[in-house]
């Protein structure tokens, strides 16, 4: 059992987390955590522990999690552990995010149903398309790939089932987000997308919130090396124009780039498996970043580039989906 006084805080903190309402009215909060974590896969215990932290002990109110990272038990037992105890944040206290893979999309309501039963839960709070991408079918080396609007429909069908309370994109462009909202019923709430320092996407940032639908980012901190660019040498928290604000304010070079990010008006999801980072990560919402420090940023950080990137994925057929940005 949780002792009080620890909750009692972190609902405090949790309260103290800014929020923004997407365009279906729902609130969520401006700092997330991410699961994806290749490390924690194999051992489900250390991941229950930081979920059950960062809830519990920190503060945090919103998860952001996949089908694909496979690890979908492991974070049903840890909430469900949670929700059972007296005190304890609530499923409704908690948002939701899960995806849906390229391979799935041919079985979107059996997709979310098979999370739902993994995950122990009867709904999320959003449920979006996590690629905009099709597959390379291995015995025949055919690249098959379901038309948008198809797909776009059975997401809509997931909200009239109450599966999800809200349905949204993720790594969409802006031709693909501008096709989307030429046919969908139910608008996209949200366009999760690579944002960070290296990759600020700003003129697609406006115009995404200009059509009501909010960026998330993932990999603020541009730390997963996947496909690290040539671009960018060296992740964010060896930047010196970083470095030299976080000394400035006292504060760690990550939480200068969380900051960064909220103050650009979105929320951020980072990720982690050590214990230590969440509550580092966390504080980032009591960091207020100055106007000349966003400047330093924008002015001063040039060099671009991704740490996700399926042009290096042959099972997508090396699409080069970002290449307009640059």
């Amino acid at each position: 059992k949780m002792e009080g006084s620890a909750v009692a805080s972190s609902q405090k903190r949790a309260e103290e987390n800014p929020k923004i309402t997407l365009n279906n009215g729902h609130a969520i909060p401006m700092l997330g955590l991410g699961t994806y974590a290749p490390d924690v896969k194999e051992e489900p215990e250390a991941l229950k522990k930081v979920l059950k932290h960062a809830i519990l002990e920190e503060g945090y109110r919103m998860v952001d999690m996949a089908k694909m990272y496979e690890n979908e038990e492991t974070i049903g037992e840890a909430l469900n552990e949670i929700f059972a105890m007296e005190g304890a944040p609530n499923r409704e206290d908690i948002y939701l995010i899960n995806k849906i893979w390229p391979t799935d999309h041919w079985a979107v309501e059996e997709t979310l149903r098979g999370s739902l039963k993994r995950l122990k839960i009867e709904y999320v709070d959003m449920f979006i398309i996590h690629w905009p991408l099709g597959m390379m079918d291995e015995k025949t080396g055919v690249y098959k790939k379901r038309p948008m609007h198809q797909i776009w429909a059975d997401m809509e069908k997931l909200v009239e089932l109450g599966l999800t309370k809200g349905i949204g994109v993720s790594n969409f462009n802006c031709q693909l987000t501008m096709d989307l909202l030429s046919y969908a019923k139910i608008p996209p709430a949200i366009n999760e997308i690579e944002l960070h320092i290296y990759n600020p996407q700003t003129n697609f940032v406006q115009w995404l919130k200009k059509q009501n639908i909010y960026p998330i980012a993932y990999s603020p901190l541009t730390n997963y090396q996947y496909a690290l660019p040539a671009s960018f040498q060296k992740p964010g928290h060896e930047e010196p124009i970083i470095l030299k604000i976080a000394e400035k304010h006292k504060i760690t070079p990550a939480q200068v780039q969380l900051a960064w990010g909220m103050k650009k008006g979105y929320p951020v999801i980072p990720k982690t498996s050590k214990i230590h980072r969440l509550k580092e990560n966390y504080q980032s919402i009591y960091t207020k970043l100055d106007d000349d420090d966003m400047k330093a940023i924008s002015e001063g950080i040039v060099a671009r580039g991704r740490t996700v990137d399926p042009i290096v994925w042959d099972f997508a057929s090396n699409v080069p989906i970002f290449d307009q940005e640059f």
